[in-house]
């Protein structure tokens, strides 16, 4: 040893052993994190991929606008066999058109090459959902929901299941954080979750809370309305359960709509089956979205042009959605009348259309395409009704009468046509026949309000007024949201000097109606009888504001200033 050199201590080797310990609790650490992520793969992951891509269908049953799309998805995806996208999307294709097994297998590989996407696994959720697995879908939804903690209509499903299985609980959480994630945009779907919870657990409070800002931005949803009718009776809150029986007897009303869903809705654009897509068109209209409900309708022409039931749809949602639109009501009778030539005998969908053509005006050419198409189709009771209101509508009455007696020669029970003909006979002051026809139209149907009102005003013509307050009177227990009766009731009673009854049923009608310009009028004359001209005034104004061109309110409205 050189003088230089010191002795080398017995703790030299200690940083060496500090490292080793440092070296090997970083490969702990490393190995716990590895099988941490492996177990997450495992609850998170959906298994073992298939050994391949499914197999093409069988080519011969298939249409060749749905051969196509399954092709084009299924070289795409052969094409990029590591792209989760282009699977996924072949999974979808197959989904969209019931080929569940392939959908499911192409799912699966879809989320096998992408762990991290909560898409995939979801779109299996939703084929268990279809084919009644509870279960499966369950699992597959707790799955997208670790994947993605804020996807609401995950959350909202999760909650419905926890619901039906009464585990109220968790139902709750899901609903909660669905509600929650959803922001100010709202998920009516969760809150009305969350009221159902309330309304099992009689927190009637916590209904009202929950239903009130849904009620106000989705007034015509019908279990909307019913549970808050049993929380304010619960409550003991009369007057405001009985605005919500009343909001329950319109006949516009719709079931809760199911929540919007950009997972679901993109399997509508890949979907070839025009017998599925009018499924989804109907549930679609049923649940208030006409336009979104059109727009199905027209891909099940696309994907099937001899589809008369596809016709018939498109025909009957734009006659009663956008009656007063020329254009609309035009696409609206060529539709229909393809739907007529590809099943000739089915003429329900014409006389539907019949029904609901008069709901607003139409143009000249408009009614005679309509006329064209009933006198090919002439043979029944019904078409021949039909063609008589066209020709009244056209102004020609005797061939309007000739319509309705031979309605009635081909159907002696038929009450529409008696009602026509007792307005005709009425309008010819033959009152003694017209009130016959009227009664043998409320004998036959005695639902038939209009026919009832209109009974009611011969009646009047008559001197019989108490008769007549009788026909009012029924018709409005029979129907006490219409507003029709209650103003022909409030007419007659103020003519027989009756006015507070009379003001009662009219405070009534704008109640109901508040958007009805004749019924605000009415009011106001019937409270300037009373003496009221200030509050005669208020709803005088109401019904100009309503509507500008009203000769007899701003009359009215003149007369009470000077």
């Amino acid at each position: 040893m050189s003088a230089n050199q010191k002795p080398r201590s017995s703790r030299a080797g200690m940083p060496t052993r500090f490292a080793y310990r440092r070296l090997w609790g970083t490969a702990l650490l490393a190995l716990s994190l590895g099988c941490g992520t492996w177990i997450l793969l495992i609850i998170l992951g959906p298994g073992p991929p298939p050994a391949n891509l499914p197999e093409q269908p069988d080519r011969k049953p298939l249409s060749e606008i749905l051969w196509q799309t399954i092709i084009e998805a299924d070289e795409r995806a052969r094409n990029h066999p590591d792209s989760a996208e282009d699977v996924g999307r072949l999974g979808m294709v197959y989904h969209a058109n019931q080929f569940y097994e392939k959908a499911e297998n192409a799912y699966r590989l879809a989320s096998w090459l992408d762990r991290g996407e909560y898409r995939w696994i979801y779109c299996q959720a939703l084929l268990h959902e279809e084919n009644g697995r509870e279960k499966a879908q369950y699992d597959l939804l707790v799955k997208t929901v670790q994947l993605r903690p804020d996807y609401v209509p995950a959350l909202v499903k999760l909650g419905d299941i926890c619901f039906k299985q009464d585990n109220m609980d968790e139902a709750a959480r899901n609903y909660e954080r669905a509600a929650t994630a959803a922001g100010k945009s709202g998920a009516p779907q969760a809150l009305f979750g969350l009221a159902r919870i309330s309304a099992k657990r009689k927190d009637w409070q916590k209904v009202v809370s929950h239903l009130t800002p849904v009620a106000r931005e989705y007034p015509l949803v019908r279990p909307v309305h019913q549970l808050l009718a049993d929380a304010y009776t619960a409550l003991g809150q009369a007057e405001m359960a009985s605005e919500e029986q009343w909001a329950l007897l319109r006949t516009d009303l719709t079931p809760v709509p199911a929540i919007k869903d950009p997972l679901s809705e993109g399997l509508i654009p890949l979907c070839c089956s025009s017998t599925r897509l009018l499924k989804e068109a109907g549930l679609l209209s049923r649940f208030g979205a006409p336009a979104r409900a059109l727009d199905v309708a027209r891909r099940a022409i696309e994907v099937e042009p001899d589809d008369a039931d596809a016709r018939h749809f498109v025909s009957r949602i734009l006659l009663e959605t956008q009656g007063a639109d020329p254009q609309a009501v035009d696409e609206a009778l060529t539709q229909l009348k393809e739907g007529l030539r590809l099943r000739p005998d089915d003429q329900l969908p014409l006389f539907y259309a019949a029904a609901f053509f008069f709901k607003h005006n139409k143009t000249d050419a408009a009614v005679e395409r309509l006329r064209m198409m009933l006198a090919r189709n002439d043979r029944s009771a019904q078409a021949q009704y039909y063609l008589g209101l066209v020709a009244d509508r056209q102004g020609r009455n005797a061939e309007a009468v000739a319509h309705y007696r031979k309605a009635l020669q081909r159907d002696a029970d038929y009450a529409e046509p008696y009602h026509r003909l007792g307005l005709f006979l009425a309008s010819e002051g033959q009152l003694d026949q017209a009130i016959a026809h009227l009664r043998k139209a409320v004998s036959l149907n005695p639902m038939f309000i209009g026919a009832r009102c209109h009974l009611g005003a011969a009646l009047e013509f008559q001197g019989k007024v108490d008769q007549a307050i009788e026909q009012y009177r029924e018709a409005i227990r029979l129907k006490p949201n219409d507003t029709e009766p209650r103003i022909s009731l409030a007419n007659a009673l103020a003519r027989t000097g009756k006015l507070d009854e009379a003001v009662l049923h009219l405070r009534e009608t704008v109640r109901i109606t508040p958007a009805d310009a004749a019924a605000h009028y009415g009011l106001g004359s019937a409270l300037a009888s009373q003496g009221k001209t200030e509050e005669a005034v208020q709803e005088l104004r109401q019904a100009l504001r309503l509507s500008p061109n009203y000769p007899e309110a701003l009359k009215k409205l003149q007369e009470l200033q000077r």
